[in-house]
């Protein structure tokens, strides 16, 4: 017997770990809600003991982040002190191997293509820590690589998350919503069985005294998701309060050709491409009346995906949805559309110019451009014509579903909070933003009222 194998490690687990390592049977599993409730050391017991259970198995870890991996107290240090002595890790590789030939990886995939870096992979298991901040997308990958061709063991997915970021939505709605906590959801497309395991705060009674009282002290609604793992508040929604109702959306009403119009669009072929159209009431309220979205979503992954469309036939069918005697000009467009190609010397604004459309460079500074339109969103007295009125200065049709669909669950950027944070579906929201970032010149006779108090009643 090799000295490796005399070394014994001590662990007590308690409740919702020890609930969630006896959940063989279940083949997704979402474990936490609240901060510090010992999700991360869960999830690499269940890995550890996975390795104990099926000699020779593998087993993934994976993090957004690979600097999340190795901060002082992260799951790589941690395994390192219930490890050490009873297998053998490799730093390059960010590897454990088993005397047995089990193995325990560490990976990250920062980007949203770092995934596809685990395409073709096979693990046994697969664990991923802090999940909502990964995209479905990521999450639908990762899925695709836990499989096995032993006949003794069962592929599973663990994961941890708390409330917020940019998986915030997917996941509540894949493993939140559909069953209540501790009940396994059937899923009828894939006959696999998910369940969720929440665990809180005072379910971990080895957090030091500080750490808890700074939980605790913190604002809503970061106290309530954060101490309370509640799901149905949104820790880090940008737009924290747009709602997709009145008076942020209205339903749709003819609109005078007079009042001046213009257009958004935000490029994209491989990836989605957005394009908005606009309108000045002569008040001050704008109106986006019509979207646009080449996009179409994948089955499996659920992610919205380009139609591989090119910019002329883009903008043909932008043109082919407007009204026979609409002009709505400019259309204003992120930088990337004015980018001269290296083969034929024209710009996809030179090729869009062509179809009918007139492209001028929006203003693409993007903190600017969504404090732009954060105020746009602020409800205010306006003045039409003789008649009090409160709403915000943007108002959106009903029928503009996917701005509607995306603009509440964009997430801001945990390491600059005055951006969005990448990999999220942003590309209505990206052609918002120039549609009301660049300083619109009124081209109506009629200027817009002068806002003022609301009149008494």
């Amino acid at each position: 017997m090799s000295p490796a194998a005399t070394v014994e490690r001590v662990w007590k687990a308690e409740p919702p770990q020890r609930e969630m390592l006896k959940l063989d049977g279940v083949d997704e599993l979402l474990f936490g809600g609240a901060k510090g409730g010992g999700k991360s050391d869960g999830l690499l017991i269940f890995s550890i003991r996975r390795r104990t259970k099926f000699p020779g198995s593998s087993g993934l870890i994976i993090r957004r982040e690979f600097a999340d991996l190795v901060k002082e107290g992260a799951l790589i240090p941690r395994s390192k002190e219930l490890l050490t002595g009873i297998a053998q890790y490799n730093e390059q590789q960010h590897k454990w191997r088993f005397a047995d030939g089990g193995v325990i990886e560490f990976g990250h995939a920062k980007s949203e293509h770092d995934i596809l870096g685990y395409q073709g992979a096979q693990y046994d298991d697969v664990c991923v820590d802090q999940l909502e901040q990964f995209t479905e997308w990521q999450y639908r990958i990762l899925h695709s690589v836990a499989r096995t061709t032993r006949k003794d063991l069962k592929p599973l997915l663990r994961a941890t998350a708390n409330p917020g970021d940019v998986g915030h939505a997917w996941v509540k709605a894949y493993f939140i919503d559909v069953a209540p906590p501790r009940t396994p959801f059937v899923d009828a497309e894939t006959g696999l069985t998910r369940m969720f395991i929440p665990a809180t705060l005072r379910d971990n009674p080895h957090l030091n005294k500080e750490y808890v009282q700074w939980l605790q002290s913190l604002p809503e609604p970061w106290r309530s998701a954060w101490v309370d793992g509640r799901w149905d508040v949104f820790i880090g929604q940008y737009f924290s309060p747009w709602k997709a109702q009145a008076p942020y959306v209205c339903e749709p009403f003819d609109l005078p050709l007079q009042w001046p119009r213009w257009m958004a669009y935000d490029w994209g072929s491989a990836s989605p491409a957005w394009w908005g159209w606009f309108c000045r009431a002569p008040w001050g309220t704008i109106y986006l009346y019509r979207e646009l979205y080449h996009a179409i979503q994948e089955p499996q992954s659920h992610r919205w995906v380009g139609t591989g469309l090119t910019v002329d036939r883009q903008a043909e069918a932008a043109k082919a949805a407007m009204l026979p005697d609409e002009v709505a000009a400019p259309c204003y467009a992120g930088g990337d559309v004015f980018t001269r190609s290296g083969q034929t010397g024209e710009t996809n604004a030179d090729v869009a110019g062509r179809a009918g459309i007139s492209m001028v460079m929006a203003m693409t500074n993007r903190v600017q451009g969504w404090q732009r339109l954060k105020r746009a969103f602020q409800i205010r007295p306006v003045d039409r014509l003789g008649v009090t009125a409160e709403e915000p200065e943007l108002v959106i049709f009903s029928t503009c579903a996917h701005i509607i669909r995306t603009l509440p669950i964009v997430a801001t950027n945990p390491r600059d909070m005055e951006d969005i944070a990448d990999g999220q579906e942003d590309h209505p929201v990206d052609g918002l933003r120039y549609g009301m970032s660049t300083v619109f010149a009124a081209t109506s006779t009629q200027p817009p009222v002068v806002l003022g108090p609301p009149r008494a009643s």
